[in-house]
């Protein structure tokens, strides 16, 4: 999901299971099931994805800056 070798991604898994607090591992895989529950591959995954590739940061579309804006809780 976030550009990392299965194989990598995997044996970092298993290590923050002994790591990371009941509570922290608990959000993160809730947080892996929302997005895997998407219908569509969120923009900000796709954004990810290539900032780990080439190294280089795109700026969010203003469009979604507004959708954001409108849910966000901050």
């Amino acid at each position: 999901m976030i550009g990392v070798e299965r194989k990598i991604a995997e044996r970092d898994a298993c290590e923050m299971e002994h790591i990371l607090h009941k509570k922290s591992m608990s959000a993160i895989i809730k947080f892996v099931d929302v997005i895997n529950k998407c219908r569509f591959t969120p923009l900000f995954i796709k954004r990810l994805k290539k900032y780990v590739e080439t190294g280089k940061l795109s700026e969010c579309p203003s469009e979604v800056m507004k959708i954001c804006k409108k849910y966000s809780t901050l």
